[in-house]
């Protein structure tokens, strides 16, 4: 990841919210992809932190994954010949469940957006309770509620 401010190329139908954070290649890629493929997020609704927070999650896990990928294995055995399984998959493991998560909040499988219902599917300012679902949700995702 690159110290400056990423400059990302939007498509004109994206919101003109940067990433609050520092992403690198993988992050910038999910960060695009959620705010093309979710129809509902809305920046004004300050869905931009929580995808913000998800891309930088889905770099953190690709970095695991691909370090995981360089060791070869899952396992190592112990200077007192126990084989044991590699700390980078319990990393891995906990990466996996607060992207599960921070997605669900985000309302990206047909489950959630069942749960969020019609109103904060469709485009344009969500009526007050759908506003009120949404926030309470990514408040408690966010805080580890969840």
């Amino acid at each position: 990841m690159s110290p400056e401010t990423p400059s990302l190329t939007l498509e004109a139908d994206l919101p003109p919210v940067p990433p609050f954070v520092r992403l690198g290649p993988v992050g910038e890629r999910a960060w695009a992809h959620l705010w093309r493929s979710v129809p509902h997020l809305d920046s004004a609704r300050g869905d931009g932190v929580l995808v913000s927070m998800v891309a930088a999650k889905v770099e953190e896990w690709a970095d695991i994954r691909a370090g995981l990928d360089r060791l070869g294995s899952t396992t190592y055995v112990a200077p007192n010949g126990q084989t044991l399984t590699h700390p980078l998959v319990r990393q891995l493991n906990e990466a996996e469940v607060r992207l599960t998560s921070w997605l669900s909040a985000l309302g990206c499988s047909p489950s959630d957006r069942s749960r969020l219902g019609p109103e904060v599917l469709a485009k344009g300012p969500p009526d007050e309770l759908s506003a009120y679902r949404l926030r309470n949700r990514a408040r408690h995702v966010t805080e580890g509620l969840a």
